[in-house]
């Protein structure tokens, strides 16, 4: 496995409880790259946009997986993943943003999927911390998420317990290949890794350089964003319960200790 994010430490684990010998090749530490970043949001629903049919049926699926996914991992591990499902709402600031935003929640209607469109007053019941000059929401009452750097702790300590390993610092550079099959990586030290197969799972750095060329990664563009973690003051309840999203930008609630 080529890269030790939330990804390729949960195919490597999954690789490991089937008998496979695995390595995990990261040239930083794990979760070094987005998912020492991420957000975490499990939010199909709220995520879910026009023309993305084949996206969003993929994120359904994938969110549905999570409980079972989060307990095992969590249970093998005896780490948290931060797993929660607190619900999330959707947050139009104006009446642009309302107008958008209804036309957004027609669609999610149309697909089948679980919302209802909240007047003002019916938003700031839910969550009192909202501005009062919110012009609406969409509520989806079963999004989640997790900590990915939580989660990233568990899967390094499953992997382990499965009988695998993390290499931290080993920057993969190309592939060997014979007979026209994949058979080892190429390190960037010049070491030799010898492997029956190959999975490249290094994220926005996957079609980089000859590694992604030699294993056929079709271009990746990384999209640029930012986080900002802010600790409320002790004895502060959080600023919200759900989820928060607006056109422009996310909030997250954790507890403090993670």
């Amino acid at each position: 496995m080529i890269g030790a994010g939330v990804i390729g430490l949960s195919c490597a684990w999954r690789a490991a409880q089937a008998g496979m010998s695995v390595v995990v090749l990261e040239r930083d530490e794990p979760g070094a790259g987005a998912s020492g970043v991420a957000a975490g949001m499990l939010a199909p629903v709220t995520e879910a946009d026009f023309g993305e049919g084949a996206l969003l049926d993929m994120n359904v699926e994938a969110r549905a997986l999570w409980p079972g996914f989060a307990a095992e991992l969590s249970e093998v591990s005896g780490l948290s993943t931060g797993y929660s499902e607190p619900g999330a709402l959707v947050v139009a600031a104006d009446r642009d943003d309302a107008e958008a935003l209804r036309r957004l929640h027609g669609y999610q209607q149309q697909l089948g999927l679980r919302s209802e469109w909240l007047g003002p007053r019916a938003a700031r019941s839910i969550e009192p911390g909202l501005s009062p000059r919110v012009a609406g929401a969409i509520d989806a009452p079963d999004e989640g998420h997790v900590d990915p750097a939580s989660v990233v702790r568990a899967l390094v300590a499953a992997l382990a317990g499965a009988g695998g390993e993390v290499w931290a610092g080993a920057e993969a550079e190309g592939l060997d290949t014979t007979g026209g099959r994949v058979c080892g990586v190429r390190l960037a030290d010049g070491r030799r890794v010898l492997a029956e197969r190959v999975l490249v799972a290094a994220g926005a750095w996957s079609s980089e350089g000859e590694l992604g060329t030699e294993a056929g990664v079709p271009e990746i563009r990384p999209v640029k964003g930012q986080l900002l973690e802010l600790r409320t003051r002790r004895g502060m309840s959080a600023p919200a319960t759900r989820l928060i999203r607006t056109p422009r930008c996310y909030v997250v609630s954790r507890p403090m200790e993670e």
